[in-house]
């Protein structure tokens, strides 16, 4: 099918093309960082998955509840402590790499003392108010032992964001993927383990957060040495002074602070209005539903530094191939999953997490409608922000969390975790429906055109795939249920590839399959025309 988008008209008169040499040449990029960062991502979501079971199984529900909601408020505050920083040191810092060395690290150095500063105020104020949040808002005393551990992570936490959106500068992920994604939950893992065989429980698993988290601090900061050593060229320009810097950066914290908050917000709720034992079970089938956010996560890590350059410049023809390409590879990621998902979900979660923790599968199947709306709209938040909207963005998902509080302030005391669940997917929906919508009107592109068609047909077959293994085998564990999903993967690359692909897609599979994450290999040979 041609790549034409017959509802929208370039300022140039043309449409884009991915036969154009600057598109193809974009597509590698977004391609070979993808890749890299979505292997990561799963990686970790996998790594990250090993410590919720077995921290699920060394606690309980009723303690893995309060672990959960003690995990939700750091998940929570961590994206406001940085200030934005992680963001603020892209924008500032992206336009001078490689060719003002010194004002780059002038920029990251400024951004990760603030991150610090602001991490540490974040994790004293925790600290202190642990008694009062456990018993007035949660009305759990015991929950206050496991808030003032997570509160020691939030120096770390913090710096590490601005240090990790550092390495993102130079386009190569796999600096971000090696910290974030494979070396700071294994850290994780391992040492909970290690303390279990010592016999800590609850402590254990909460030093392991800590301590992980520490360690991937010192890394992060040794591997930052070298990609940025301290230079002395006096030519440089000078960095941004600290009120210009937080003036982006507090912006762009409540703008990217709001929509993590919408898709958490709900846990609090549960863990204010239910018993720890709901809370457990909920905490299972939100963490679950998320594998569809890593895949979002990961193309928008690249997309990220790639906007400001690309919009700075006024290439309005490859931001929306950009975005094109990678909202639809986003969705046809995610559509095998999500069939899999809706047949399973029960399955899923009594194989990964305990037979205790089936019960959540409804909760999963509404929870997981709600990510697919937001992969299959793309990358819209990071675009907005680094378009120099993030005003805009944070309104609109500032409006969406305060109907998500609204919706599960009604819904979960009268219909516990079915009304969390509900109000959580049509907030989220609405917001990124309405994202898209905006991105068309402020900045002219827009990621959808006939060639979704072929991921919506390759749906189909894999749907009726899925359908016909569950009726002939039923499967109920970990390998069984494996199998099964790849193998409905496997008809949809079929279906898809039967199709025919686009020449965007074809530059794009023959990149991220000629790349491991784990080894440096030899880059595909771009062409030209």
């Amino acid at each position: 099918m041609s790549g034409e988008n017959p509802n929208h008209i370039f300022p140039d008169g043309e449409s884009p093309s991915s036969s154009d040499p600057s598109v193809e040449k974009t597509i590698f990029t977004l391609a070979g960082g993808a890749s890299l960062s979505l292997a990561g991502k799963f990686a970790g979501r996998l790594l990250g998955f090993l410590g919720d079971i077995a921290a699920a199984r060394i606690l309980g529900p009723v303690l893995f509840g309060l672990y959960a909601i003690g995990w939700t408020i750091l998940r929570l505050l961590s994206l406001l402590s940085p200030m934005g920083l992680d963001k603020g040191v892209i924008f500032f810092a992206a336009p001078h790499s490689g060719k003002e060395g010194r004002a780059v690290r002038r920029i990251i150095d400024r951004s990760a003392i603030l991150a610090l500063v602001s991490g540490s105020a974040f994790g004293l104020f925790l600290f202190l108010a642990a008694p009062w949040l456990s018993v007035a808002i949660f009305q759990k005393p015991d929950l206050a032992y496991i808030i003032r551990w997570f509160a020691l992570s939030f120096p770390l936490s913090s710096t590490l964001a601005v240090i990790l959106a550092a390495t993102k500068i130079t386009l190569n992920m796999k600096y971000a993927v090696w910290i974030q994604d494979i070396f700071q939950p294994a850290a994780g893992l391992f040492f909970l383990l290690l303390f279990y065989c010592l016999g800590f429980r609850l402590a254990g698993v909460l030093a392991a957060d800590v301590i992980s988290f520490a360690a991937a601090l010192g890394l992060g900061i040794l591997i930052l040495r070298k990609l940025f050593p301290r230079l002395h060229d006096a030519a440089s320009a000078s960095p941004p002074a600290n009120q210009a810097l937080l003036a982006f950066s507090v912006p762009a914290a409540l703008a990217g602070m709001f929509t993590p908050f919408l898709m958490w917000v709900d846990r609090l709720f549960v863990g204010a209005f239910r018993p720890a034992s709901e809370m457990g079970v909920y905490q299972a089938a939100s963490q679950t539903s998320v594998v569809f956010g890593i895949i979002l996560v990961a193309l928008s890590a690249i997309i990220t530094p790639m906007i400001t350059p690309l919009h700075q410049k006024r290439q309005i023809r490859l931001m929306e191939e950009l975005f094109r390409v990678s909202t639809k590879w986003g969705l046809y990621a995610s559509l095998p999953i999500f069939i899999w998902v809706s047949f399973f979900s029960r399955q899923i979660l009594s194989a990964i997490f305990g037979t205790s923790f089936g019960s959540g599968w409804p909760i999963l199947i509404i929870l997981t409608v709600g990510q697919l709306v937001n992969v299959g709209t793309g990358a819209v938040g990071p675009i907005l922000i680094m378009t120099g909207h993030q005003k805009r963005w944070s309104l609109l998902s500032g409006a969406a969390l305060l109907a998500n509080i609204f919706l599960n302030w009604c819904l979960v005391p009268k219909w516990g975790v079915m009304g969390a669940a509900l109000g959580t997917a049509c907030s989220l929906s609405t917001l990124f429906l309405i994202g898209v919508l905006q991105i068309r009107k402020v900045l002219g592109i827009w990621p959808y055109d006939r060639r979704y068609l072929k991921g919506l047909l390759a749906a189909a077959f894999s749907g009726i795939a899925f359908w016909i293994l569950d009726s002939a085998f039923s499967p109920d564990g970990i390998l069984s249920l494996g199998i099964v999903l790849l193998s409905g993967t496997a008809v949809f690359l079929i279906a898809l590839l039967a199709s025919g692909l686009d020449r965007e897609d074809t530059v794009l599979l023959t990149t991220v399959l000629s790349r491991s994450p784990f080894r440096r290999g030899k880059e595909p040979q771009r062409t030209d025309g």
